[in-house]
């Protein structure tokens, strides 16, 4: 909805208040986004009030989750309920919605649970359009066992207020968002603490520790856009600007005994981040057959020079489909496109956390059968130009790297109408991609040696939507072909879970199981190869719309998900969990 969430947020966000989620990967997409997207995006959209007479939705739902190469794990069941109320007429529409999640951990004594509400207000008269979201997010959890104890909370708040004002060819849209966060935690048991010099370790008994922080952000945008258009020829222009000003504080207090000595300390901390960014782009169309896109974007902020955060794209497209000897022909959508450009991504708080990422994509999409059945190929080439830095008093070290990011993806999907009560969807894509760390330019002195991974050859995905009558019917798997890797985290692992360059590179000496900062590098490490083959069914959905008296209900309906069914592979120690979901959800 506009503004920037953690990860954290993700991981406790209420599912059913989402709508759809959209990822950005060229630099096309995300040059507009500044240092925070250098290296990609995901758009979540929440769900908006739906127009008409008031409605009162309820979902319950209870998961159980079945481990399985984990003898110290358990069999869990979470509680899931969601209660949704929304309404309004043309011009004035409202939703408030409430969840709650209890979780217990696989791991006896522990257990993670969640709760919040969002409402959002919307008004609309003629060209103006102005909305507002409050939502509240709290979670807990606690680990404990018979050595450790640990319990943290958080509660976030976020206030937005967005307006739209769509006069004419103009439009003009702002908006402005408040969250804060504040959270604590406390930690009792026993410790150790190592530093990268061998033999240098501490062991601490500690009794106490706790902490607690604030942390706020205040976020203001403008973008002003107009279209022109003249024959056949079509422009869209767009001119932005965003400010940001973030600040946390955070105290600690510790008690324990250290070395044989008890002491007890009280440490505080605070940030403040104040940034700044302004973007343009136009959008040119000749006859809409032959386009052109340009952006570009400068940020600045208090920790890092606008230098840092410089991006720029550049795009073309060519609609074949619209060409006057394709009007007969069995495609309703045939475009080649590509773009190249520079984006940047910049760490807020570390000045040596930084990437530059050279994009080059191109790609093709067609639509053939009415849009029945739709193709799309894509070609990518990223250069990310990072440095990989490590301060000790034994090894400090720092290191720029050429991390390479190659390969191309096919993807489609066939959908269709099978008589009068039965539609099926059927989709699927292929990956080969390829990772590895190129030149590399040594600041320092010593620089270890880098053993490369054979990435799979072959990633698959294939997915199956069926709808008869009442009843709807999913499936999903998974397959992956070739290569081998070490019994560390792969390249192409690490670029998927965390897309930063700097982990690629910093990760090629980790000892399993290490941080890749806090590791001390070696050359004499020894790397166990296993073959890289792997194929998952990862989920079925079945799903009945119970037929109701109108006068009752709107709507009910009952599920079941099950997700990680079966896998086999080459080499898979991994635990798992295998989950079963039951759920209720009716329309009032």
């Amino acid at each position: 909805d506009g503004r920037e969430v953690s990860s954290t947020w993700i991981l406790d966000a209420e599912m059913g208040d989402i709508a759809s989620v959209t990822l950005l990967k060229d630099a096309a997409a995300t040059a507009s986004f500044g240092a925070s997207g250098g290296v990609g995006a995901v758009i979540i959209t929440t769900v908006t009030p739906l127009e008409g007479k008031p409605a009162i939705a309820y979902d319950y739902s209870l998961a159980a989750d079945l481990p399985y190469r984990a003898p110290w794990a358990r069999n869990i069941a979470a509680h899931h309920h969601l209660l949704r109320f929304d309404g309004g007429t043309p011009t004035f529409r409202y939703g408030l919605s409430a969840f709650s999640r209890q979780t217990p951990g696989m791991e006896r004594g522990t257990e993670r649970n969640r709760a919040g509400g969002n409402l959002h207000l919307s008004y609309q008269a003629g060209d103006l359009l102005i909305e507002n979201r409050l939502a509240i997010l709290h979670a807990d959890g606690k680990v404990e066992n018979a050595e450790w104890r640990e319990n943290r909370d958080y509660t976030e708040t976020s206030d937005a207020i967005a307006v739209n004002w769509h006069p004419g060819k103009w439009s003009l849209d702002g908006s402005f968002r408040y969250s804060r966060q504040k959270g604590d935690g406390e930690t009792r048991g026993d410790y150790s603490l190592s530093t990268n010099d061998p033999g240098d370790t501490i062991f601490i008994t500690m009794s106490f520790l706790r902490s607690d922080y604030i942390a706020t952000t205040k976020h203001a945008n403008l973008t002003i856009l107009r279209a022109v258009a003249a024959g056949d020829h079509s422009l869209d222009a767009a001119l932005g600007a965003d400010l940001k000003w973030a600040k946390a504080r955070e105290t600690t207090h510790t008690s324990g005994w250290m070395a044989g000595i008890y002491d007890e300390f009280t440490g505080k901390t605070s940030m403040k981040i104040n940034s700044r960014s302004a973007f343009a782009s136009l959008n040119y169309a000749y006859l809409q057959r032959y386009l052109l896109d340009v952006s570009a974007s400068l940020e600045a902020s208090s920790t890092f020079a606008a230098t840092n955060a410089r991006a720029w794209a550049i795009g073309a497209a060519w609609n074949i489909h619209g060409e006057p000897g394709m009007a007969n022909s069995p495609f309703t959508v045939l475009r080649l496109r590509a773009n190249i450009g520079n984006t940047a991504r910049v760490s807020a708080d570390d000045p040596w956390d930084w990437e530059k990422v050279r994009n080059t994509d191109v790609g093709a999409d067609a639509a053939l059968a009415d849009g029945r059945l739709s193709l799309t190929a894509n070609y990518y080439h990223k250069v990310a130009k990072t440095i990989f830095y490590v301060n000790t008093p034994s090894f400090p070290y720092a290191t720029l790297y050429d991390v390479i990011d190659e390969g191309y993806e096919l993807a489609a999907k066939w959908h269709a109408t099978l008589g009068r009560r039965t539609t099926l969807a059927i989709s699927g894509n292929l990956v080969h991609d390829k990772c590895s760390i190129g030149e590399s330019y040594s600041l320092s002195s010593v620089a270890p040696a880098v053993p490369v991974d054979e990435q799979p050859k072959v990633e698959a995905t294939l997915g199956a939507h069926l709808r008869y009558r009442r009843f709807t019917f999913q499936a999903s798997c998974y397959a992956r072909l070739g290569g081998h890797y070490n019994t560390t985290t792969s390249l192409i692992s690490l670029l998927e879970s965390g897309g930063s360059a700097t982990r690629l590179a910093g990760s090629r000496w980790n000892p399993a199981g290490q941080d890749p900062v806090a590791a001390t590098p070696s050359t004499s490490r020894v790397y166990t190869r296993h073959s890289n083959n792997f194929l998952e069914l990862r989920s079925l959905h079945l799903a009945y719309d119970v037929p109701v008296p109108r006068i009752s209900a709107r709507s009910l309906r009952v599920a079941v998900i099950a997700n990680d069914i079966f896998r086999t592979s080459s080499f898979d120690p991994a635990p798992g969990a295998r989950s079963v979901t039951c759920s209720l959800g009716a329309t009032f």
